[in-house]
């Protein structure tokens, strides 16, 4: 049986990071291009997010035990990690100024969303 030609997509990961950190490194690596700033706008307001079984879980989200505040990283039941809020700020800023490299077109929509999780995460 032959699988034909293929060639494998090679993408740049937004973060690397420590061994300890892996569920967040994941959750802001997992999302394809096509969907990052919309998982990251959703973060922006407070939603915690699921993509693909890596997810993060913040105050005031129903469907997991939610924290008082920061957020909860995790990949499946495996792995999980809080953060605190500058944390996630910063990493989130770094994502996405990482991502921005690879699509400058995207600055004028990212511009409002890294606003917002400044006045939501930093305090």
């Amino acid at each position: 049986m032959s699988l034909g030609n293929f060639s494998m997509n090679v993408k740049k990961f937004r973060l690397d990071l420590d061994d300890h950190l892996l569920a967040a490194q994941a959750y802001f690596n997992v999302a394809p291009d096509d969907m990052f700033l919309t998982i990251m706008n959703g973060l922006s307001l407070g939603w915690g997010t699921d993509y693909n079984g890596v997810g993060c879980v913040l105050p005031g989200d129903v469907d997991r035990d939610p924290p008082d505040s920061g957020g909860v990283f995790y990949i499946g039941s495996q792995e999980e990690i809080w953060l605190s809020d500058p944390a996630i700020y910063e990493l989130m800023t770094t994502a996405i100024t990482v991502y921005l490299e690879s699509n400058p077109d995207k600055k004028e929509t990212a511009e409002p969303i890294l606003a917002r999780a400044a006045e939501h995460f930093v305090k």
